[in-house]
């Protein structure tokens, strides 16, 4: 019995640490429309915010293509080239480079 409560407690806790980040952006949002003196803080603390979030932005953008610059190489033309290929349809034979695909053997059956 003592197991059961323990997992329903564990999973109570798991609940609040996953939806109470979301609470609070939902009270900041409230207290954002409803109270003046804080919607007037966060217009003059804008000009602070939004070059943060741009370096966040950037930086987040860099770390989402360093694994593929690593595995590509730094030549930027192949880089481009490889994330741009898209890769054929499954019902299509891939072909392998620099061989142009051989036209089908004819069959020489005499009927």
């Amino acid at each position: 019995m003592r197991d059961i409560l323990d997992q329903a407690e564990l999973q109570r806790r798991i609940g609040q640490q996953l939806l109470g980040p979301l609470e609070d952006a939902i009270s900041l949002a409230r207290r954002y429309r409803d109270v003046d003196a804080f919607h007037d803080y966060i217009g003059q603390r804008a000009r602070l915010v939004i070059p943060a979030l741009v370096l966040i932005g950037v930086t987040a953008v860099a770390c989402g293509l360093t694994p593929i610059l690593a595995l590509v190489g730094t030549r930027t033309l192949s880089a481009l080239t490889g994330l741009a290929t898209p890769d054929p349809p499954p019902h299509l034979p891939r072909r392998k480079p620099g061989r142009s695909p051989s036209p089908p053997a004819r069959s020489s059956a005499s009927g």
